[in-house]
C-alpha cells in the first residue's frame, strides 16, 4: 500500500511539474516574461504568508506536554 501511495505522489507532483512549465510557457507567449516573475513572487509570498500563519505559533524542538 505505502508503494502506491508514494506511486501516486510521484505522478501528481510530476504531472503538475508539466502543466506549470505548459502554463508558464503560455504566459511568456503571450505577455512576457516579467508578468511571470511577478505570478511567481506573489505566489512565494503567498506560501510564505501561509506558512507563517499556520504554523507560527508551533514550537519546533520542544516536546509535548
Amino acid at each position: 500500500m505505502r508503494g502506491r501511495a508514494f506511486t501516486l505522489l510521484d505522478v501528481s507532483w510530476s504531472t503538475m511539474r508539466l502543466a506549470s512549465l505548459g502554463l508558464g510557457g503560455l504566459i511568456v507567449d503571450r505577455l512576457g516574461i516579467e508578468p511571470l516573475y511577478w505570478i511567481g513572487g506573489s505566489l512565494l509570498l503567498l506560501a510564505g504568508l501561509l506558512g507563517l500563519r499556520v504554523f507560527g505559533t508551533t514550537r519546533f524542538g520542544q516536546e509535548a506536554s
